[in-house]
């Protein structure tokens, strides 16, 4: 994975982001700093990343984006600190295609909408070409950008 794959663009009003820490899974896969998060594992007392092709925004357990690595070993539960997600927050993410968003146009038509993540590598990005099936009643905030 990579860090820094979200970023917070806009704090929806607040002065600073939210934060909170959250424990990590023994032998689950590392968190990087930016990569975002929903809480599942064991119980559902855990951050965990998003499968691929996830509709993250729209979950009812997204939580936000890790600010620090998370410090789980292979045979330890550990910690990652979380910039917790708010109404109103924008979240910014690069597109899986830079075709499919490299116009005006073709941004505003993700912006502020319901988007499939992609982790096909090691990278979250954001499948615009798919994300027109996400048909939800919850509204995402997150905007893509190049």
């Amino acid at each position: 994975m990579a860090t820094n794959d979200f970023k917070v663009i806009s704090l929806g009003g607040c002065a600073t982001a939210p934060a909170m820490v959250f424990r990590t899974e023994a032998s689950a896969t590392v968190i990087k700093a930016g990569e975002p998060l929903l809480v599942g594992g064991t119980g559902t007392n855990y951050a965990t990343l998003p499968a691929d092709a996830k509709i993250l925004i729209s979950e009812a357990n997204f939580i936000g984006t890790a600010s620090t690595d998370s410090t789980n070993t292979a045979s330890a539960d550990g910690t990652v600190a979380v910039t917790m997600a708010l109404p109103g927050m924008v979240w910014a993410c690069k597109a899986l295609l830079a075709s499919t968003i490299n116009t005006d146009a073709k941004l505003l038509g993700v912006l502020n909408d319901n988007v499939y993540i992609d982790l096909a590598s090691s990278t979250f990005t954001i499948d615009v070409a798919n994300s027109s099936l996400a048909v939800l009643a919850r509204s995402a905030l997150l905007a893509a950008t190049l």
